[in-house]
């Protein structure tokens, strides 16, 4: 027996608001490998380098945050998006260079050091 909404196209259809997510270019730690896309918790896609992402979510408050390999990761943003609204964000990593070791200690403490994630404005 099948529910209105029960099916992924429907609750897909049924959202009326999204998040953008672009992953900006440069290479560093981490640079080429996919990034797991988490949205409350739960995977909800995976971003490339270079690539351009669209996520339907439901309107209200939210957070959200990148996984690499490992322990890298970006810092939750916890956001709110209304009906109609996409909410745009944009990620990297961190340069590598001559910031990495001084950096490092910190890196080591501090799992989500390595991917910047902003809220585009």
């Amino acid at each position: 027996i099948s529910r209105p909404g029960s099916s992924r196209e429907e609750r897909n259809a049924m959202s009326a608001a999204a998040i953008r997510l672009t992953r900006n270019s440069r290479f560093a730690m981490g640079g080429l490998r996919p990034w797991k896309v988490v949205i409350d918790g739960s995977v909800a896609g995976s971003i490339a380098h270079g690539e351009q992402i669209e996520l339907p979510v439901d309107p209200g408050h939210h957070s959200l945050h990148l996984e690499s390999s490992g322990p890298l990761r970006s810092p939750e943003r916890s956001f709110e998006v209304r009906e109609g609204q996409v909410a745009g964000f944009s990620c990297r990593s961190r340069p590598f260079g001559a910031l990495v070791v001084p950096s490092l200690p910190v890196a080591l403490l501090k799992h989500d050091f390595w991917i910047i994630l902003k809220r585009a404005g």
